[in-house]
C-alpha cells in the first residue's frame, strides 16, 4: 500500500472522484488477511485499501480540500455567533450549565493551515456533551428487556464505525417515566470514550433515546452546525489523533473534560452543506467499490478453494500430477494474493502427510508420544531484568513467523544447569501451547544449537525418536489436518489466553512412513514450498 500512503493531500482537491478512480487499482487491490484460529471466520480478510480511501476522504472533508471555497459564503465566524449566543440562551434557561472559561488554541493544537472563511474550535463551544447511564445486565434484564412504551438504550455495541445506522431493537426499552436516565435528541452524534473501540466507534441518531455510560452525546447547540459534519470530524485519522493522545488509564479512555477540550475546524454554513453532500456521494462510491471487490475476493478464494481441493483429495499420486499439472498452467492467475499462496502451502503439507508425494497411501499413524525421544515438556519464564544477560529465554514471538528470531528475546539471572532440557540443541521442535488462537500449535525446527538461550513456559519441547525424521515431523505437525486436530482441543478460549496441554500434543495422529520416504516427502515438500516463495516474490 506504499502508493496510497504516498498521495499528496493537498492533490485533486476539485475533483476527488479523480483520486479515487485514477488510482482504482490500489484501493480495490490492497487486502489483508484476518488473523483465524482454525474455528471458522466469516470474512477472513478486510479491504484495507477502501478503509483508506474512506479515511483519505475524510481528511480532505475536514481540512477544506474536498470542495472549493466561494467567497460570497458568511465565513463561519457568523456561524459561531449564532452558536454562541443559542448556548448562551441554553445557559440562561439552566437546560445546560455554565462552562469554564476556555484556554487559548496552542500552535501545536493546529494541525493544518485552515482554509479561508474556516475557524477553530474547541468542542464543547458549540456541542453539548454529556454522558449516558450504566445498567447491570440482572436490571436489564428484570426490569428494561419487556417494557413496550419508552425510549431505546443504545450501548457501547450498538454503535457501528460511522455511517451504519445504529441499533435501537436490543431489547432494552426506557420507560418514559424514568427521571434518572439522561435522553440524547434526534441528531446527536454519539462516541465511543472507553474501552478498545475508544474513539472508533461513532454514530448519529435519528430518535431520541437513552445510552451507555461509555458513549458520549454530542448535541448541536445550532441547527446550521451540521451532525454529520461533526461525525465527519471524528472519523478523521487527525481527530482520532488527538483523541488517542489525550486516553489515559489501562483500559483506555478520554474524560469529559479532556474530550470537550479536543480542537475542531468550523468551516462556513454553505461550505459545510456542500461537504456533507460530497462526502455521502463518495462513501457511497466507497460502498459499490466494497460491494465488487469483495464479491470479487470471494469468488477468487472460492476458485482456489475449489482447486486446491481437487489435488489434496486426489486417489493417486499420478492422479495428483496431472491435476497439479492443469492448475500449475494458471498458477499466476490463481496465486495473486498472500492469503491464496497461504492457502497453496497448507495443500502441499496435507498432500505430504496423506502420501500424495510419493505414492503411498497406506501409512501406518501413531500418536505423536509413539515417535519422540523426549517431550513433550514445558519450558521455564523466569522474570525478565532491566539489563543484558549473557543468558537469554525466548518470547512467544520469537518462533510465531516460522522462523527464528533471537531478537525476541528476554534477559534473566535464574542459574540454569548446563544439562537442563531448556537449551536449545539442534533438532529440538518447539510447539507453541499458549498463545492468540491462531499460534497455538504452530511449530518450529531447531537446525543447530543455540547456546545461551532457553524456550519459554508457554511453549513445548520435543524430540523426535530415531523412526522418524525430524524435518519430516515438523511437516506434519505444521499440516492444517494436525493443526485442526490441536485447536479443536483448545482450552481458555473465551476471555483467556486458549491452550493446549501436553496430553492433545501427545496423542496428535503422525503417519508413520520409512525413513527413506520420510527424506523424499521432506525433499519433495522442499521444492514445492519454493514455488510458493517464488509467488510470493511476484507480489512485491
Amino acid at each position: 500500500m506504499n502508493e496510497q500512503t504516498s498521495l499528496d493531500i493537498n492533490q485533486e482537491a476539485d475533483h476527488p472522484e479523480q483520486l479515487i478512480i485514477e488510482h482504482i487499482d490500489i484501493w480495490t487491490s490492497a487486502i489483508l488477511a484476518k488473523s483465524t484460529s482454525g474455528r471458522g471466520s466469516s470474512k477472513k480478510y478486510e479491504l484495507y485499501g477502501i478503509t483508506k480511501l474512506r479515511e483519505l476522504i475524510l481528511e480532505l472533508a475536514v481540512r477544506g480540500k474536498l470542495v472549493p471555497q466561494d467567497t460570497d459564503d458568511e465565513p463561519a465566524s457568523v456561524l459561531l455567533e449564532k452558536v454562541a449566543a443559542e448556548k448562551a440562551q441554553l445557559i440562561k434557561e439552566k437546560v445546560i450549565k455554565k462552562t469554564k472559561p476556555l484556554p487559548l488554541i496552542s500552535n501545536n493544537e493546529k494541525a493544518f493551515e485552515l482554509p479561508q472563511g474556516w475557524q477553530r474550535v474547541r468542542l464543547n463551544e458549540v456541542l453539548n456533551i454529556f454522558n449516558g447511564n450504566s445498567i447491570n445486565a440482572r436490571l436489564k434484564e428484570s426490569k428494561y428487556s419487556n417494557v413496550t412504551n419508552g425510549l431505546p438504550y443504545v450501548g457501547t455495541k450498538d454503535v457501528g464505525y460511522g455511517f451504519e445506522t445504529l441499533n435501537y431493537d436490543n431489547g432494552i426499552i426506557i420507560p418514559y417515566e424514568e427521571p434518572k436516565f439522561r435522553v440524547a435528541k434526534a441528531g446527536s452524534v454519539l462516541i465511543c470514550a472507553e474501552g478498545g473501540s475508544a474513539g472508533k466507534k461513532c454514530g448519529i441518531t435519528d430518535r431520541d433515546i437513552c445510552f451507555g455510560n461509555k458513549l458520549y452525546a454530542n448535541e448541536v447547540f445550532h441547527k446550521d452546525l451540521k451532525p454529520e459534519f461533526i461525525l465527519m470530524n471524528f472519523l478523521s485519522p487527525t481527530f482520532f489523533s488527538q483523541f488517542s493522545d489525550s486516553m489515559t488509564g489501562i483500559i483506555g479512555g478520554i474524560s469529559m473534560a479532556k474530550f470537550s477540550h479536543l480542537v475542531i475546524a468550523i468551516p462556513p454554513k454553505e461550505e459545510q452543506q456542500r461537504i456533507v453532500a460530497k462526502v455521502g456521494n463518495l462513501m457511497l462510491l466507497c460502498d459499490q467499490l466494497e460491494q465488487q471487490t469483495g464479491d470479487s475476493v470471494d469468488a477468487h478464494s472460492t476458485l482456489v478453494e475449489v482447486l486446491l481441493a481437487t489435488l489434496t483429495e486426489s486417489i493417486n499420486s499420478d492422479e495428483l500430477k496431472q491435476n497439479w499439472k492443469r492448475i500449475a498452467e494458471y498458477f499466476d492467475i490463481l496465486f495473486t494474493t498472500k492469503q491464496s499462496i497461504e492457502e497453496l502451502a497448507k495443500a502441499i503439507l496435507d498432500m505430504a502427510i496423506k502420501g500424495l508425494l510419493t505414492d503411498n497411501l497406506d501409512i501406518k499413524v501413531v500418536p505423536l508420544e509413539k515417535v519422540l525421544s523426549f517431550g513433550p515438556k514445558n519450558g521455564y519464564s523466569p522474570r525478565e531484568v532491566d539489563y543484558s544477560s549473557e543468558a537469554k529465554v525466548l518470547s512467544l514471538g520469537a518462533t510465531s513467523t516460522g522462523s527464528l528470531l533471537l531478537e525476541k528475546s528476554k534477559s534473566f539471572d535464574k542459574e540454569i544447569a548446563a544439562d537442563s532440557h531448556l537449551w536449545l540443541t539442534k533438532d529440538d521442535i518447539l510447539i507453541q501451547r499458549g498463545n492468540s488462537a491462531e499460534y497455538v500449535g504452530s511449530n518450529l525446527l531447531i537446525h543447530e544449537d543455540i547456546p545461551g538461550f532457553i524456550y519459554p513456559d508457554l511453549m513445548m519441547k520435543i524430540q523426535a525418536d530415531s523412526c522418524i525424521h525430524p524435518k519430516y515431523l515438523s511437516i506434519v505437525l505444521s499440516s492444517p489436518t494436525s493443526r485442526r486436530f490441536m485447536w479443536e482441543r483448545m482450552v481458555g478460549t473465551s476471555g483467556t489466553m486458549p491452550k493446549i496441554n501436553q496430553k492433545t500434543v501427545e496423542s496428535v495422529p503422525v503417519p508413520l512412513p520409512t525413513l527413506e520416504e520420510q527424506s523424499q516427502i521432506v525433499a519433495k515438500v522442499g521444492e514445492l514450498m519454493a514455488i510458493c516463495d517464488q509467488l510470493k516474490e511476484k507480489l512485491q
